[in-house]
């Protein structure tokens, strides 16, 4: 007798297969998660990043200039607006309002005088919200032999459409005189 032998073929069944597309489905949809999640901190890490290097760009330029300025003008020990003589005897000024930093300089003019007409800018983008700035001053006294100093207090929140809650910065910085006074 001729018996045909039949080969058994092996393939997945129903089931199994409908237990894989599970299973895969599962993992992938977990993956794009974590991917969506990804990439929402990435953009959250961005906004912040470019919003305090423009504060760190504000406040070291506050620093230089008032680091080789001289004449510091605080109406008192604690003050909102913090007045000096730039380098070249020109007057300045930081001074808080409406929620952000204001810069006021005279400059120089060609023939070399300070100008009257001072110029008020503000020095923070519109993302920065300031909400606190204290100047304190040390050191002012003359002939007193102490380096002058100016203790700066920035209070805000960084607030873009993109993030969902502000993020609270508390800034401390001191900033110490070249020269004394005579």
């Amino acid at each position: 007798m001729n018996y045909i032998k039949k080969k058994k073929e092996s393939a997945f069944t129903l089931i199994e297969m409908l237990v894989s597309i599970t299973l895969f489905s599962f993992v992938v949809t977990i993956a794009l998660g974590a991917l969506f999640t990804i990439l929402k901190a990435n953009e959250k890490t961005k906004v912040i990043k470019t919003v305090v290097n423009n504060l760190s760009i504000a406040l070291e330029g506050m620093s230089r200039e008032i680091r080789v300025g001289y004449g510091y003008v605080c109406s008192s020990d604690e003050c909102n607006e913090f007045k000096f003589k730039t380098k070249d005897g020109c007057d300045a000024s930081y001074k808080f309002g409406d929620s952000t930093i204001y810069k006021k300089l005279n400059k120089k003019t060609a023939g070399g005088v300070c100008s009257t007409n001072a110029q008020t800018v503000a020095i923070v983008g519109g993302d920065i919200i300031i909400d606190d700035l204290k100047f304190r001053t040390s050191g002012l006294g003359a002939g007193d032999n102490l380096q002058p100093r100016v203790l700066i207090n920035l209070k805000g929140s960084i607030h873009n459409a993109s993030l969902k809650n502000d993020e609270v910065f508390n800034i401390q910085t001191t900033i110490s005189q070249r020269k004394i006074q005579p």
